[in-house]
């Protein structure tokens, strides 16, 4: 177990927000000299950053040591401090931000939450690792789509609410993700009028690094604007609809991206050409 301020959390909630760059610089610093002299820790923090393994790994992990009763316990102390105090800083957030997240999962678990759907469009709804309408070929392809959309259906809209929106630990993250991958990944640039940004990640996929970019639509509607590194020949924008959600993607100078929300599939359209013009 480990402090945050007045908390103390499992190893696993603590490298979560270690992952998630969530830390301050102390509590980093003291994460990073930990990772060096514990192999247990080192274990979990491989088993917790391993891009290619399932998701319920991670959430399995963060379960088993925090369990349903103490997660809500921290989660009311949380709201809490945020009434007495008048904020409680990016680190509160983000831990709030996982803790609901976690119980979400587990209500999902446990078959006491679902995952709301939304009426099927004109598009093509393309389930599991490839679907019944995708070749082999496609899937190859297409592969990280539909784990961006599993990955996605974890989450909920108070999970992108509970996601700070300090400017400066918001600069600062960018800054990082834009050095990491000799990008510009500025919040100027990744923000538009009807998209609130939220936060900014970087993932692995199969060895290709995949950047996740948060938002909510019109204040409302988790969104994610998404960018990794394919090689492929430029493809124009096509939409798509994968375990409930709408998608445009599209593949530019080598890269693809893609915009995947339950928005209206004509307001996604309508983004996805206000971002490629953005980013290519």
């Amino acid at each position: 177990m480990s402090d945050i301020g007045s908390h103390k959390i499992s190893d696993a909630e603590l490298l979560v927000a270690y992952l998630d760059d969530a830390l301050d610089e102390e509590t980093r610093d003291e994460t990073a000299q930990r990772l060096k002299e514990e192999p247990e820790l080192q274990a979990l923090f491989e088993e917790l950053s391993e891009g290619e393994r399932p998701l319920r790994t991670v959430f399995d992990l963060l379960l088993k040591d925090a369990p349903t009763e103490r997660m809500e316990r921290m989660l009311e102390e949380i709201d809490h401090a945020d009434a007495d105090d008048g904020g409680i800083g990016a680190m509160g957030y983000a831990m709030a931000a996982g803790i609901a997240l976690a119980l979400f999962v587990a209500g999902v678990l446990a078959g006491r939450m679902s995952v709301p759907a939304i009426p099927d469009g004109p598009a093509v709804e393309l389930a599991g690792k490839g679907g019944d309408h995708e070749t082999e070929a496609m899937a190859e392809h297409s592969g990280w789509r539909q784990s961006v959309a599993e990955y996605l259906a974890l989450y909920e809209r108070r999970s992108f609410e509970l996601m700070p929106d300090n400017r400066e630990v918001q600069t600062k993250t960018l800054k990082r993700l834009s050095d990491a991958t000799s990008g510009d990944y500025s919040l100027e640039k990744l923000t538009t009028d009807k998209m609130q940004f939220k936060r900014g990640q970087l993932l692995n996929f199969k060895g290709k690094p995949l950047l996740q970019f948060f938002y909510l639509y019109e204040g409302a509607e988790p969104v994610a604007f998404c960018i990794i590194e394919n090689g492929e020949t430029d493809k124009t924008p096509a939409h798509e609809r994968r375990n409930g959600f709408n998608i445009v993607h599209w593949v530019s100078g080598g890269r693809a991206f893609m915009l995947i929300g339950k928005v209206d599939a004509a307001a996604l359209t309508a983004l996805a050409a206000t971002y490629a013009g953005k980013f290519g």
